[in-house]
């Protein structure tokens, strides 16, 4: 026996070593009966029901209405008249201050504006007018020289000494009345000059005022501001305090406490972006978690306008972030760990198939259905509709009531008889 023939039959031996071990698995698993008639299948009846497409993420509960209580210039904290973990209600007084430095400056500041008033008031008082016994003066002078103009022309050049004399008088007049019209004229411009400095003074002195009233009303607003934030602006828990008996608070970067509203509550969750266009505001949320006892229902509040990576224990990948809404009365607290299950499709009435009934070819996606009269299975390519983890709708191919089989092999063909295994599987 030459090689070939050797390997020809060593190859058969094979080949009848696996149908034998094939038959015996099989007749074994109840795939076809001992006599090898017909393939035993599992088999569900397709039916109408409610499909629920829906998507899982982790979340974590957190504060909707949470205040930070600082003091945005410093001040000393007298007394704390609150612990931690401590439950206020809205405007309860949490920190006694000492505000006597405010309150010694806005004094000082109020001295100074009635300095300040005090002097514009000096200087609106002031007469910068000119001296009437000076403007009596130049008229006095102006009438003497009216007359010695007078005498002056009705002297008699030929009386040379009375002539003269006339010459004289109108001299000396026209002296003296030029001499009281510049003192006049001085005396204008000295006013002029006096009255200009004072409303140089009188504006420096307006400006100071003003600003001793702007410091007067911050003073006034910083103190109105402390007292404001020594009470609490809400209701519920004091969830820090970092200030101490005689601490001088001040510093915006550390509240000297914060207050957490436990009433106001949502989830902080993050969904993969293939599922951004599947999740939609208003959409119910199923949430569960170790802290829970049943399930509490919530919203799809907000879904996050930009996207962001993410570090998690499979590598880098982008999530969006979205904000669940919870109910008054649900019983959680901030910083739990919750599950939460993103209802985005429910439907009624419609047929309901599940994965371990479907195989895919090039051609698409189909099943085996039972022809129960000739005790065969058809092929039939099916049209899907909305698909879940576990389920999906079927929109064409298949009739309610039809039965296919369950976990069909890769080897099952159109027209392999088959008969049913006693325990028929019910639609869910």
């Amino acid at each position: 026996m030459n090689k070939k023939k050797k390997l020809a039959i060593g190859a058969a031996i094979i080949v009848l070593t696996g149908i034998i071990v094939f038959l015996n698995i099989a007749s074994s698993k109840g795939w076809i009966d001992p006599g090898g008639r017909a393939l035993e299948v599992e088999a569900q009846a397709i039916a109408r029901g409610s499909f629920i497409s829906s998507i899982k993420v982790d979340g974590i509960v957190e504060e909707i209405e949470k205040k930070e209580i600082s003091f945005h210039v410093p001040v000393i904290i007298e007394k704390v008249l609150v612990e931690r973990y401590d439950y206020v209600t809205a405007g309860q007084q949490l920190f006694q201050l000492d505000l006597s430095e405010y309150y010694n400056q806005l004094a000082q500041a109020e001295r100074e504006k009635l300095i300040q008033q005090k002097n514009i008031e000096k200087i609106d008082a002031r007469d910068y007018s000119v001296s009437e016994s000076l403007k009596e003066e130049v008229a006095r002078a102006k009438e003497q020289l009216d007359s010695a103009r007078e005498a002056f022309a009705a002297a008699d050049p030929e009386d040379e000494t009375a002539y003269n004399l006339a010459r004289q008088n109108l001299t000396e007049t026209e002296a003296y009345y030029e001499q009281a019209l510049s003192a006049l004229e001085e005396a204008k411009k000295s006013s002029r000059e006096l009255k200009k400095a004072a409303t140089l003074d009188r504006e420096i002195l307006q400006q100071g005022l003003k600003t001793v009233e702007e410091q007067i009303t911050a003073l006034k607003a910083q103190i109105s501001d402390l007292q404001n934030a020594a009470f609490s602006p809400l209701e519920g828990y004091v969830t820090e305090i970092n200030v101490k008996d005689g601490d001088q608070a001040g510093n915006p970067a550390l509240p000297a406490a914060v207050i957490t509203n436990p009433h106001a509550l949502q989830v902080n969750a993050s969904i993969r972006e293939i599922h951004y266009n599947k999740v939609a505001p208003g959409q119910k949320v199923l949430i569960t978690g170790d802290a829970l006892e049943g399930v509490i229902e919530g919203r799809v509040e907000q879904i996050a306008p930009v996207a962001a990576k993410r570090i998690t224990a499979s590598g880098e990948e982008t999530a969006i972030e979205v904000i669940i809404s919870l109910p008054e009365t649900a019983a959680l607290i901030p910083g739990l760990n919750v599950e939460c299950e993103i209802i985005t499709l429910e439907e009624d009435d419609v047929l309901v198939g599940s994965y371990i009934m479907l195989l895919e070819d090039p051609e698409g996606r189909y099943v085996f259905v039972i022809d129960e009269e000739a005790g065969v299975i058809r092929k039939r390519y099916i049209e899907i509709g909305s698909i879940s983890m576990l389920e999906f709708e079927i929109t064409g191919g298949l009739a309610e009531g039809e039965k296919v089989v369950l976990n069909p092999q890769p080897y099952y063909s159109d027209g392999m008889k088959v008969k049913i295994k006693d325990r028929q599987v019910e639609q869910p």
